[in-house]
């Protein structure tokens, strides 16, 4: 997963513990329903090192931004305004603006 593999990566004795260390420094309960993923799957034999735990993060991340930008898209086309769709595509602080718009935005 981790495109830079120019070291020697250590895996993680206690992804669990990484995981626990996360949800309680942020309080993100995420992390707590993370924490058995990864406690099983190293239990199975699975080596998971740090840059994996951040490159799920991230495709979660891209995935969950693709599915708000897809229902961004479907309400304008539902409301007629193919050209905002066009528009956010290119503006990405009109964007913003529409997600506002449409309550697509989960934390703000």
């Amino acid at each position: 997963m981790h495109q830079q593999k120019d070291h020697q990566e250590k895996a993680l004795d206690h992804p669990e513990a990484v995981a626990d260390f996360f949800h309680i420094f942020t309080g993100d309960e995420r992390f707590a329903r993370e924490r058995e993923k990864l406690a099983a799957e190293h239990r199975e034999g699975s080596v998971i090192r740090m840059c994996d735990l951040f490159d799920k993060a991230e495709a979660r991340g891209r995935s969950e931004g693709v599915e708000i930008a897809n229902e961004l898209n479907r309400k304008l086309a539902e409301a007629g305004r193919t050209e905002d769709i066009v528009k956010a595509a290119m503006d990405p602080a009109y964007q913003k603006k529409l997600f506002a718009e449409f309550e697509l935005m989960k934390d703000q």
